[in-house]
């Protein structure tokens, strides 16, 4: 054992550059509580975490792929791609190869999250395998999506009132 303990005082504000090498997308996927996309491959990337007095923002968050790339497959049905209007994208999804894979983000201090995917490839049973480009923008407040997977991890059937 090397020490019990570690701790640093009146360590209120700091900027931390990070570089994060070998990241699992299929890990990735797995951890946030969703059942319509699966995936695999390898990302490398860097962010920088700040902390000012105890609050923590995350800026210029950015990730790769790894070649050769990986699959992406998409069961929408239900999910936020199931519009009639999105179709041609949840066939492209449904079995997608991607060759690229880039993303970039941020963390806003009120939990803010930007975050911008773009990918490249194809899926060889949609439209003769012809090559796809895809941009997504998504905006959400990472607090209150933290708060809502807790209520629902912690959410028991029995509690609801007997018909």
């Amino acid at each position: 054992e090397l020490a019990e303990k570690i701790s640093v005082d009146s360590f209120r504000s700091f900027v931390l550059p990070l570089r994060v090498q070998g990241l699992s997308l299929k890990q990735i996927l797995e951890t946030y509580p969703q059942t319509y996309l699966k995936g695999d491959g390898v990302l490398d990337g860097a962010f920088t975490v700040h902390s000012d007095d105890g609050v923590f923002t995350v800026e210029e968050a950015s990730f790769e792929s790894r070649p050769p790339g990986g699959k992406l497959q998409g069961q929408i049905a239900g999910g936020p791609l199931a519009a009639e209007a999105l179709g041609a994208a949840r066939d492209a999804l449904s079995d997608f190869h991607y060759e690229m894979l880039r993303s970039t983000g941020a963390l806003a201090a009120d939990g803010a999250v930007k975050l911008s995917v773009f990918l490249r490839g194809n899926n060889p049973a949609f439209q003769n395998g012809r090559a796809v480009e895809f941009t997504v923008n998504i905006e959400d407040n990472l607090y209150q999506l933290l708060h809502s997977i807790r209520l629902i991890q912690n959410f028991s059937p029995d509690a609801l009132p007997k018909s």
